[in-house]
């Protein structure tokens, strides 16, 4: 079929198909740096959450064994702020 096709009909398709492929190549890049991201913040957000976890156990086994004053206000001072009669479906 390329026999049939003139040298400028042949460097014409041949570049369309290179700028194709580069426009894919460049899509996919992107599509894996998105991926990589996404990834990055899931990795780091579970990194929180487990060293709360860590946090709320540490805390919560200094608070039941000595039974100290000064860390049961540590503790229970931020649940003070939080509005517990708050619905916002009702």
């Amino acid at each position: 079929m390329l026999k049939i096709l003139s040298v400028k009909k042949r460097l014409g398709l041949l570049s369309v198909i290179f700028i194709v492929g580069m426009c894919l190549l460049f899509f996919l890049g992107i599509w894996g740096m998105n991926c990589l991201s996404a990834m990055r913040a899931y990795v780091g957000a579970a990194g929180i959450w487990s060293g709360g976890q860590k946090d709320s156990f540490y805390y919560l086994n200094k608070y039941m064994t000595p039974l100290q004053k000064g860390v049961f206000f540590f503790l229970h001072f931020p649940l003070k702020k939080i509005d517990w009669d708050y619905h916002p479906f009702n």
